[in-house]
């Protein structure tokens, strides 16, 4: 059985240009550099032949490819190939828990036998509980979906309010990131359209990112036809040095994905980098690590009660942080302790490069 080392630089693969893709490119380039390794960056889209030359000239025996999931068809083709001219590749594998990615299971199970892949990553940090890999364990590792402290810039929540135009006395709600009904947002939407003012006067709602025109459009005309809701519209890619203000501005973070998402989230691990309770469903991975926690408040994603539910976490929540401070201080505590175990030096120190 061939095996191979690591030898001089290591060439990163994103051609990926959306959501966390640039971000976490960055990110790992930055890891990676902090190992003193010579990082080469290529955001160019390649075939599997290409890439593993590309690779070979650029005085590289190694490759890896920050979001396989994207690429699973010429992953396979680029671990073959990789086999044959002596190039080991490693990856990040986002779906790992994701119920669409269960197809791709043998497939991937398979693949990780092979002496080429050298090892793969997956952002579950409860994936020693998880069954059924008990072969092919001593090649996947878990490492934290992560934030930058450098760019992720701390501010009094006072001021980051003040920035935003927001009521310091509030229970202020943020989402973040991608803003489609593929999110959750749609339930987010329906829930401050149904938002009773009377009982719960103090809340204000903030979206941050880049909304669907549909979606846009509806939560402008609820701004408009109930103006006693403070609903506050950031729709725009935000710079990496503002992401933080928003955060340290709110009261909770809501993450309303739908049943289907169960993989790790950056925007949540922003909030816990801010110490910000998080609102999510209950299933997946950060449901898991919110309920173990006690870092947030969870609600039930199943089809058809999803807004219901989400409706209920949240009006907990503003319950929570009107009446009860010191128990969402508790929540603020344990939702910045797992920050702390994200940050990039953590992230660094879990790859094997």
């Amino acid at each position: 059985m061939k095996t191979f080392t690591r030898s001089g630089a290591v060439v990163l693969y994103e051609p990926g240009d959306r959501g966390h893709r640039p971000v976490y490119l960055q990110y790992m380039a930055r890891a990676v550099s902090l190992r003193g390794i010579e990082v080469i960056i290529v955001t160019k889209k390649m075939s599997a032949a290409d890439l593993i030359k590309y690779v070979r000239r650029s005085n590289s025996r190694t490759l890896f490819i920050c979001t396989i999931d994207d690429h699973i068809a010429d992953f396979i083709k680029i671990v073959a190939l990789g086999a044959l001219f002596g190039v080991e590749v490693e990856g990040v594998y986002y779906l790992f828990n994701n119920i669409y990615a269960g197809w791709r299971g043998w497939i991937w199970r398979a693949l990780l036998l092979s002496p080429t892949v050298r090892r793969i990553y997956v952002m579950d940090p409860l994936l020693a509980e998880r069954g059924g890999l008990r072969l092919v364990m001593r090649k996947v590792s878990y490492i934290p979906d992560t934030y930058d402290p450098d760019t992720f810039h701390r501010i009094a929540p006072s001021a980051a309010r003040a920035k935003l135009g927001l009521n310091p006395a509030a229970c202020v709600y943020l989402v973040f990131g991608e803003l489609t009904s593929r999110k959750g947002i749609d339930d987010y939407i329906k829930c401050i359209q149904t938002w009773d003012c009377d009982s719960r006067p103090m809340a204000e709602f903030v979206l941050a990112g880049r909304i669907s025109d549909e979606l846009k459009s509806e939560i402008k005309s609820i701004s408009n036809e109930k103006m006693r809701l403070h609903v506050h519209c950031h729709f725009a890619n935000v710079p990496e040095e503002e992401v933080s203000t928003f955060y340290f501005a709110s009261s909770f973070y809501v993450a309303p994905y739908k049943a289907w998402f169960k993989v790790s989230s950056g925007t949540i691990t922003r909030a816990f980098a801010a110490s910000v309770p998080v609102i999510t469903a209950s299933h997946g991975v950060n449901g898991e690590l919110i309920v173990r926690n006690g870092a947030g408040i969870v609600f039930d994603a199943v089809k058809g009660r999803g807004a219901a539910s989400l409706k209920a976490a949240m009006e907990q929540a503003y319950d929570v942080f009107m009446n009860n401070h010191e128990k969402w201080e508790l929540m603020s505590q344990k939702s910045g302790i797992l920050g702390e175990g994200r940050v990039l030096s953590c992230f660094c120190g879990h790859l094997s490069l």
